[in-house]
């Protein structure tokens, strides 16, 4: 009695494909790639966002609050430099609504300032970093600090 029952075990795990079988696996069929973008009926990828597109009104609100609580005590409510504090900072605090410095530097500049500090890019020491800030809140800030611009 116990032969057949090992001799059952044995034809079971042959016959699901263990033991010594010498039959390749199954294998997944592969996969289908997607249609060509000139395929009919097929849409094109995403076009990159223009960067002289204002950006969207909800990322200038988001930057818009983060500016009131973080950066209007030293900077104003405009941006203009002129804050509650701003009058015992030594140096001033910057004025966004300048052109020409809205020119002269880029936003990673401008991420790297807020997120890290004014001494991390040779600024003063006063301007404090906001590490906590994620990408998204980041991004926003700074498109906010860019839509001061006169």
């Amino acid at each position: 009695m116990r032969s057949w029952i090992l001799l059952a075990g044995a034809l079971a795990l042959v016959a699901c494909g263990e033991g010594g079988s010498s039959d390749p696996p199954a294998r997944a069929p592969a996969p289908v790639p997607p249609p060509a973008a000139s395929a009919p009926g097929a849409s094109a990828p995403p076009a990159a966002p223009d960067p002289h597109t204002p950006p969207a009104r909800p990322v200038l609100a988001d930057g818009a609050a983060i500016f009131r609580t973080r950066c209007a005590t030293c900077h104003g409510e405009s941006g203009d430099g002129n804050g509650a504090l701003a009058g015992a900072l030594k140096p001033p605090p910057r004025d966004f609504r300048q052109a020409a410095w809205q020119e002269s530097v880029s936003d990673a500049h401008i991420e790297s300032v807020i997120s890290q500090g004014g001494p991390s890019v040779g600024l003063s020491p006063i301007m404090p970093a906001h590490p906590d800030l994620d990408a998204g809140q980041l991004a926003s800030l700074r498109a906010y600090v860019r839509s001061l611009a006169r």
